[in-house]
């Protein structure tokens, strides 16, 4: 063989194996599941409240990332909170600023992208199980939302009369889910269909979500898909008890949120891809305080000024109060997040859709406004702004002008309103005061937000300006702005037949062995032999990487070493083509 031919076919193993090596161990795209309780306050779980010790797994969640402690929902009642969360947009830009009724005619408007639309256009499997809160016609349901799974009820079950069968809940929390000609049955549906009406409330227990988690992910290993999983709850602010709980405690329903989240872990793990996940815990709704013993803990964020005001109300869900508005927020990704701690930075649910867009790779829509700031910098713990200039506003649905906001550690109120309290019958949503000379708390020394400060006309000049920025975010935007229809109509309720009735999905029988099976396998008979084999091979591939690129680095060697070898044996200069003296032996033999 030709030695110039030899070099050239050695340069090109090299180079291939080099290829192999560095296409086999390129990076994987993360799976994200994110686990949203619905009512859970600051002060309920164990990292934000060292007092409360009935969540230890989500304090190993946290233990494994990053804990905000200034983080707020998007919106003050659920479908406003909900929408701003996979949009990255507020309300006055997505268009839904109210909650969604079973007579709703509209949803989130057919004009927002969701996470989901932007992770399936990147080669993701997504799902959603659990309560959907964002409009219930067929084009507004998930599976037109850039979902390509779902499990769950179309709105709260609060909203309508469902089965409780064995379960209850306590008389105290003012919820009427007793079916009667004048209530809607709730729906449960998996994609488009309805598999029952009313609702058996055993259908959206822990067990049943884990068993269509496991039917999701599963899927999605099977095609080989990194994927997105929304799992969306409706503990604490629905506390539903077994009845052999004879005294209903709220521990329960913490022990309850705590181990919904265990199993999302557990099944993640089962597969062993919890390295390579982005798994978030956090809510949707702050606290409802008309729950009484059994209202999320708001912990030092009381609103004592509002509870203390003459139009009285509860600081919790559907008002704007620290306590409302602030809720955990944890995320965990031990591949991708460097290191360990508790975040005071400002941040907000509009936060999430930039964040993932930039350490996924996604482009976000260039003609509309995103209100989020990516959190990208704390993951990789880089030094960054401290949000000090951000306004966070906190909208009301009748208004597009900023009448809450928080600046740094300001909480000004141009507006105050509170919600229902426990055992009251008095709305004082009808009550809210305009405040000519704002409020304002400083939440460095007055969490509570009992001392209204006293400023001078410097001051509240500053927050006027502060007022008009936030103002003219939204009023100034030349990008895209939605509209949600919420007008209702009898004709929009959805039905599974004429009666609204369909037959039960699964008895309490069914749920009874899936928690057998689960508690008695230690999830290895949720496990089949093909996953274990994928994931194998997933497993094997960077070491497959490393073997190409350390074959490559060694032929590279051997064949620098010839080179040498040739020239020192051959010619005094290694430039010199080496003659090709085959001939001369050719003739020589023939002799």
């Amino acid at each position: 063989m030709n030695v110039n031919t030899y070099y050239d076919l050695m340069s090109r193993v090299v180079l291939l194996l080099l290829l192999l090596g560095i296409s086999s161990g390129q990076k994987v795209k993360p799976n994200i599941v994110i686990t949203i309780g619905s009512g859970v306050g600051w002060g309920d779980i164990g990292v934000n409240n060292p007092f409360n010790t009935l969540t230890p797994k989500i304090n190993k969640l946290a233990s494994t990332g990053i804990s905000y402690l200034d983080y707020h929902i998007g919106g003050n009642t659920a479908s406003p909170s909900v929408a701003a969360l996979p949009t990255g947009r507020h309300g006055q830009r997505n268009g839904v600023r109210k909650d969604f009724t079973p007579l709703s005619v509209g949803g989130l408007p057919s004009d927002e992208r969701t996470l989901a639309d932007y992770l399936k256009s990147d080669g993701y499997a997504t799902g959603f199980i659990g309560v959907w809160d964002m409009g219930h016609q067929p084009q507004f349901l998930p599976l037109s939302r850039g979902f390509d799974f779902f499990y769950g009820t179309p709105y709260d079950p609060s909203h309508g009369c469902v089965h409780l069968n064995e379960l209850y809940v306590p008389s105290n929390c003012n919820f009427n889910l007793t079916c009667s000609s004048e209530k809607i049955g709730v729906p449960l549906m998996e994609g488009n269909k309805i598999l029952e009406q009313p609702l058996n409330m055993g259908n959206m227990s822990d067990v049943m979500f884990y068993a269509k988690a496991k039917k999701f992910v599963h899927q999605a290993r099977k095609q080989k898909k990194p994927f997105l999983l929304i799992i969306s709850l409706i503990t604490i602010k629905l506390p539903v008890f077994s009845v052999n709980e004879n005294i209903p405690k709220k521990d329960y329903l913490l022990t309850q949120l705590d181990e919904s989240v265990a199993m999302s872990q557990e099944l993640l793990r089962s597969y062993g891809i919890h390295h390579d996940t982005i798994s978030i815990f956090t809510s949707k709704t702050g606290p409802r305080d008309a729950n009484c013993d059994f209202s999320g803990d708001v912990g030092p964020y009381a609103g004592y000024w509002q509870r203390l005001s003459s139009s009285h109300g509860a600081p919790t869900l559907g008002s704007n109060w620290e306590g409302a508005t602030r809720v955990p927020f944890v995320i965990s990704w031990p591949h991708g997040i460097s290191s360990v701690y508790r975040n005071t930075r400002l941040t907000s649910a509009v936060d999430l859709v930039p964040t993932l867009a930039e350490v996924i790779g996604f482009n976000l829509l260039a003609d509309r406004t995103f209100d989020g700031i990516s959190m990208a910098q704390d993951w990789r713990r880089e030094k960054s702004d401290d949000n000090t200039q951000r306004i966070l506003c906190f909208l009301e649905s009748d208004t597009d002008q900023v009448m809450v906001f928080r600046k740094d550690q300001l909480k000004v109120y141009f507006r105050t309103s509170g919600a229902r309290e426990c055992n009251s019958t008095h709305d004082p949503t009808k009550a809210d005061i305009q405040h000519l000379y704002p409020l304002v708390f400083d939440l460095t020394w007055d969490q509570g937000e009992l001392h209204n400060m006293t400023y001078d006309s410097t001051f509240a000049a500053s927050l006027l300006q502060y007022k008009r920025e936030g103002d003219a975010m939204f009023s100034q935007d030349p990008g895209l702005k939605s509209v949600a229809d919420y007008s209702e109509s009898e004709s929009a309720v959805i039905c599974c037949n004429a009666r609204c009735e369909c037959s039960s999905y699964a008895s309490l029988a069914d749920l009874r062995f899936l928690m057998f099976n689960k508690l008695e396998s230690d999830n290895n008979d949720w496990i089949d032999a093909d996953d274990v084999d994928e994931d194998v091979n997933s497993a094997v591939v960077p070491i497959y990487g490393l073997v190409f690129i350390c074959l490559g680095v060694m032929c590279l060697v051997v064949f620098v070493m010839y080179k040498s070898y040739l020239a020192f044996f051959t010619n005094k200069s290694s430039y010199e083509p080496i003659e090709d003296k085959s001939e001369m032996w050719r003739k020589i033999i023939s002799k």
